[in-house]
């Protein structure tokens, strides 16, 4: 995988782009919001969310009030009101430690995967991106294959495209550290 690590030159991004043609419709990205040493929010974005979702991010003391037993709702800097807390009293916001059982399943899933994609059998897709540095192209061809998967879950009624209206609560989880 290419180096992420921001620099002077790229303070704020040091990703890859690519084009898509044809478009992939409502395709959706996740991005991480560190807010504390060992929690960090988790974003499944779109062009119709991603604005939102950063406002979110960008809200004042997020982290206490994701923590904090008696906010049920947090209003971003843009007025929008966010579900924190179901009425139950249990967070709006699944959270996903590392370690847990969701993690080690998704390692168990990622292992053959990642061992496709860096597989002889994986060479042919290699030669249809056209950039000299390879790493981006397996960055590329892992989108693809995560688009796909996505796009078979839906089809199949295992998932529902990612919502698009008021509440975008069902956007986000929280990833926590391994406590020590």
């Amino acid at each position: 995988m290419p180096d992420t690590t921001l620099t002077a030159e790229r303070p704020w991004w040091n990703g890859a782009f690519w084009a898509i043609h044809p478009p992939r419709p409502d395709s959706s990205g996740t991005n991480f919001h560190r807010l504390t040493e060992d929690l960090t929010l988790v974003a499944v974005w779109s062009d119709a969310t991603l604005r939102r979702l950063y406002d979110l991010a960008a809200t004042p003391r997020i982290a206490e009030a994701l923590r904090d037993r008696h906010v049920s709702v947090v209003t971003d800097p843009e007025g929008h009101h966010w579900r924190v807390r179901l009425d139950d009293g249990r967070s709006a916001l699944p959270l996903v430690g590392v370690g847990d059982v969701l993690d080690e399943l998704a390692s168990a899933i990622a292992a053959p995967v990642s061992a496709f994609l860096l597989s002889r059998a994986c060479q042919e897709a290699h030669r249809y991106i056209t950039t000299g540095d390879r790493k981006v192209a397996t960055v590329v061809i892992s989108h693809e294959l995560i688009w796909e998967i996505i796009e078979q879950l839906i089809a199949r009624g295992a998932c529902t495209r990612a919502p698009q209206g008021e509440d975008l609560t069902g956007l986000l989880f929280l990833l926590a550290a391994r406590s020590s």
